[in-house]
This record gives structure tokens, C-alpha cells and sequence, in this order.
């Protein structure tokens, strides 16, 4: 069985500002794309048309899309907001399941109701939200749209409420440098641009530094939150002169569970106060 991998019907949301990202158009990229640089071409997944304007509706609701060779994970771009997203059966295959097995369970119907319920787990029951997401677009499209565009009305606190309390649990934010000022240049003082990103961080988010090449100066030691991930593919952070002899980034005695990865150091300097924190360099 040939399976095409595909990413359901997204809603964006920015959590940030509480809101729906509406009538915006979308770019799609690979999560070591951090400078945006090189758009991937989207398509249809059941005809394999391409998609020449990927855009949110009145909703907030984008088309379901495929890409090429399939990648489990993408982030979905509107100029500062940014997003990361699984496929499905990238979503499936995390659960530790095979998709062409999940997809015959879903094609047996009835006879494979043990299997249907896993692949509905696994995948975030992918299939009935897909089904679901059509069928109210396609009756009842004026009358959500009516009622979600005034911010005042229970169905627009409802909805913001419950994508937002997913979003939160569920989808780790991919916060880059970039959107926050941050230069990597090696000559400018990132180091309260850095900073900002740090504390815009959420449990669970991931700061991701870059690649090779890009240097960030800071005159400044960086002080974490807990649960995130601090990431790079060989960016590296350098002190300047005022900083000197201090510690590039400082993780305190209350903060928990940080991820320092990848990420290069010139004379390096890190101190860690917390026996949960996990540097990989």
C-alpha cells in the first residue's frame, strides 16, 4: 500500500496574542530552516495538485497539504508567527505504530475496532478531525465565521480557549532569535535580544539558535526558564569584552529541566545550579 504523509487540517492560532491568524498567507519550511530561506512546495494529498497560495480563512483554518519526501514535522510561517507541526502519520509513527498497519485498520472499519481506536490515539484521531474539519467548512462556514470574528461572543472564547489550552499541552513553539531582534552576525551585542527570546519562552518551547556560522556576542549572561530547550546546528555564542571571564548562560537553583543542545561556546561558560539540566554539545 503506497501511503501519502499529510498534515491535517492546521488552525493557527498564536497564543501570544490569543488569537486566530485569518485570511494570512503561509509559507512552509524544514524546522534547520531557521532563516526562512528556502520555502518547501506544498500540494494536495489526494490529487497531489500543487498549492500555490497555502492561506488561512475567515477561521483560521488552513488546507490539509502534503510534502515532498514526507518530512514528520514542518514550521508553518505568516511573518512573526510561527509554528511547528507533525503529519500524521508522523504523529503515528512516534506512537511507535506502523502506518500502512493504522491505515488498514481504518479501511477494515468495523472489523478492526481495536486497531482503529490506537490509530486514533496515536495520530490525535487524524481521520475524524479531517472529516470533521470538511463537514463544518462546508455547512456551516458563514455562520462560524459570523460568530468567531466577534471576539465578544462565546463561541470565539470557546474555541480560542480550547486550541489554545491544546497548543499549549500538545505543540512545542519553535521561538527563533531572529524574530526578537537578534543579529548573529558576530559583531552586534545580541545579548538582550537573546534574552527576551529566553523569557517569551514557555515550558516545553524550543530556542532555536541556528546553524554553523552564525555567531551571536553577548555582554550579558543569559538566564533561562525552566523546560525549554536552548538548540543550535553549530551556532555559537561568544562573550564580548564585558563579559569577560563571567558565565554564558546561567541556569539558577530554581530553575528546572533546561536543554542546552548543540549549541557551540567560544571559551565556554556555563554554569548549573540544577541537576535536571541536560548539556549536549
Amino acid at each position: 500500500m503506497s501511503l501519502v504523509d499529510y498534515f491535517q487540517t492546521p488552525f493557527a492560532y498564536n497564543p501570544l496574542t490569543n488569537t486566530l491568524v485569518t485570511d494570512a498567507a503561509f509559507t512552509v519550511h524544514l524546522p534547520t530552516d531557521t532563516g526562512f530561506t528556502s520555502p518547501l512546495a506544498v500540494r494536495e494529498p489526494d490529487s497531489g495538485a500543487a498549492i500555490t497560495d497555502l492561506r488561512s480563512n475567515s477561521v483560521g483554518a488552513l488546507p490539509e497539504f502534503a510534502v515532498a519526501n514526507e518530512p514528520p514535522q514542518v514550521i508553518l510561517r505568516s511573518g512573526v508567527f510561527t509554528t511547528i507541526l507533525t503529519s500524521v502519520y508522523g504523529a503515528v509513527r512516534a506512537a511507535g505504530l506502523d502506518p500502512e498497519t493504522v491505515q488498514k485498520a481504518i479501511t477494515a472499519g468495523s472489523d478492526s475496532k481495536v486497531n482503529l481506536e490506537q490509530a486514533k490515539l496515536a495520530a490525535g484521531e487524524a481521520v475524524v478531525a479531517r472529516d470533521e474539519a470538511k463537514a463544518v467548512g462546508n455547512t456551516n462556514d458563514t455562520i462560524i465565521a459570523g460568530r468567531l470574528r466577534d471576539k465578544t461572543s462565546q463561541s470565539y472564547k470557546e474555541l480560542s480557549g480550547t486550541i489554545g489550552a491544546v497548543t499549549e499541552k500538545v505543540f512545542a513553539r519553535v521561538l527563533l532569535p531572529a524574530a526578537y531582534g537578534a543579529k548573529g552576525d558576530g559583531v552586534a551585542d545580541d545579548a538582550g535580544a537573546l534574552q527576551a527570546l529566553l523569557n517569551d519562552a514557555r515550558e516545553g518551547d524550543i530556542c532555536e539558535l541556528g546553524g554553523a556560522g552564525i555567531i551571536y556576542n553577548i555582554a550579558a549572561t543569559l538566564l533561562p526558564k525552566s523546560g525549554i530547550t536552548i538548540r543550535s546546528y553549530g551556532a555559537a555564542i561568544r562573550a564580548m569584552a564585558a563579559l569577560a571571564g563571567a558565565q554564558h548562560i546561567r541556569v539558577g537553583t530554581t530553575v528546572r529541566g533546561v536543554t542546552i543542545d548543540g549549541v557551540v561556546f567560544l571559551a565556554p561558560q556555563v554554569t548549573l545550579s540544577d541537576t535536571g539540566t541536560v548539556v549536549r554539545v
